[in-house]
């Protein structure tokens, strides 16, 4: 018989016939292996990569090198390819990877109602607001949840670690209202907590403005809302823009007295002036040109540099 030759033309075709037999066999080894042992993952509306990969024991950065991802954002409906490395299996009936992580880290330590809780963010709800409701620190709560700031959004779905002091209510509003509210239950009603708000701002009308200053004898704007809410057991940071970021957003056709009031300066963008509004269209601040007295909200300055008002009671 005679021998391969793989010098003639005709050999030549045959040797890389057979190669490309052999890489494609290969392949489609790999591709069997690789599908055998990933999975596929469909976000769900308040996933995380965080979450994603606690679920599926697999680190975030595997997880976008899988996907070719450049950072942590993801969207609903988004697929992802969860690579080889699993210890869970894919549930028909997983509702989101954030509920089942949770569930799974929770069975180990009781019941979550016993050891923790899982809160979906409101519009309105801050971190700050949210750790006070469940008596947990935000550090903790950042921790839980691989937060690396204070931003949150609205469906987005938190682990609360255990050392929560309440349970979770279906009728619950948001946070903030829910702490707000018992905070308030033991001073009096809101209209109690109004009235000595008034009484103990209207009482500073005239002291001197002095810049980082917060009382009680001269104001900066936070400084002097700051002392007025401390003193009717309402704790807020001596800063206008953090100011801004409690409470819930008030439409200015739908203020009411005792919201703050926010401003910029000369046209700028951030918030750098604050006030509490007393109704009929007048609020009290502290002036940098007259200290702690009253201006209108149509006033030029005022009314051109607004930019909008939150609700803390």
């Amino acid at each position: 018989m005679e021998r391969f030759n793989n010098d003639t033309p005709c050999g030549k075709k045959l040797f890389l016939r057979f190669i490309t037999a052999v890489f494609m066999v290969f392949f489609l080894f790999i591709s069997f292996t690789l599908t055998a042992s990933a999975a596929t993952y469909v976000v769900k509306k308040g996933d995380t990569l965080y979450w994603i990969s606690r679920h599926y024991s697999v680190s975030v950065k595997n997880i976008q090198q899988a996907n070719g991802l450049k950072n942590d954002l993801i969207y609903p409906g988004q697929k992802l390819l969860i690579p080889a490395g699993t210890q869970t299996t894919s549930n028909p009936n997983y509702r989101s990877a954030t509920a089942q992580a949770q569930q799974q880290n929770l069975s180990s330590r009781g019941s979550i109602n016993a050891s923790a809780a899982t809160h979906v963010v409101k519009k309105g709800d801050t971190l700050y607001w949210i750790s006070r409701h469940y008596s947990v620190s935000v550090k903790n709560i950042q921790q839980a949840n691989g937060l690396k700031n204070d931003l949150i959004y609205p469906g987005q779905k938190l682990l609360i670690p255990a050392g929560t002091q309440t349970t979770s209510n279906p009728n619950y509003r948001s946070a903030t209202a829910q702490a707000q509210q018992q905070n308030l239950s033991s001073r009096g009603s809101i209209n109690e907590v109004g009235d000595n708000i008034s009484s103990i701002a209207t009482s500073l009308l005239g002291s001197p403005y002095s810049y980082g200053s917060s009382g009680p004898n001269s104001f900066d704007c936070s400084g002097f809302t700051s002392y007025v809410f401390n003193k009717v057991g309402i704790s807020l940071p001596h800063n206008a823009a953090a100011q801004a970021s409690l409470g819930t957003h008030v439409e200015k056709i739908d203020l009411q007295p005792f919201d703050l009031v926010f401003f910029s300066y000369y046209g700028s963008k951030g918030i750098n002036h604050v006030g509490i509004y007393f109704g009929e269209g007048k609020f009290i601040h502290a002036s940098t040109n007259k200290g702690v007295g009253y201006n209108s909200l149509n006033d030029a300055y005022y009314l051109s540099n607004y930019r909008g008002a939150r609700r803390i009671l």
